[in-house]
């Protein structure tokens, strides 16, 4: 775990590619650790390598199905690259597997902001047109 602890700290100082590679030593020592393995999403996305990160978060929601932290990180990156669909059902899976008040309130927000035939994005043509 010592390799992982140092990339977190790496990439806490700004060095996302040495972070990587610290990071890939200690996957080597234990390709199915759900730390080492969620660190990696996480710094490849401060590496702005999304497609990567998706990649890995897709890998380790296998090596953990019950965990929706996975879940959580790809539909952010759905969000921010405005796949919505994408991000919507990210989120309902997180739903599926977070049974917390917390995890219910964030999908049905989210569902609202996409589907609501009025307000939402998919539901409203003329959502991001101002004035």
């Amino acid at each position: 775990m010592a390799h992982h602890w140092y990339a977190g700290h790496l990439l806490g100082l700004g060095r996302p590619t040495d972070a990587l590679a610290e990071n890939d030593r200690a996957l080597q020592l234990d390709p199915f650790s759900f730390p080492v393995n969620y660190l990696r999403g996480i710094i490849l996305i401060s590496m702005h390598e999304f497609d990567r990160a998706i990649e890995q978060f897709g890998r380790l929601s296998a090596i953990n199905p019950r965990s929706p932290f996975p879940h959580v990180q790809m539909a952010r990156i759905y969000w921010d690259e405005g796949r919505l669909p994408d991000a919507l059902a990210e989120e309902r899976k997180v739903a599926a597997l977070d049974h917390s008040p917390h995890g219910t309130a964030l999908l049905h927000d989210q569902e609202q902001i996409l589907l609501s035939p009025e307000d939402g994005i998919l539901g409203n043509p003329n959502f991001f047109q101002f004035g």
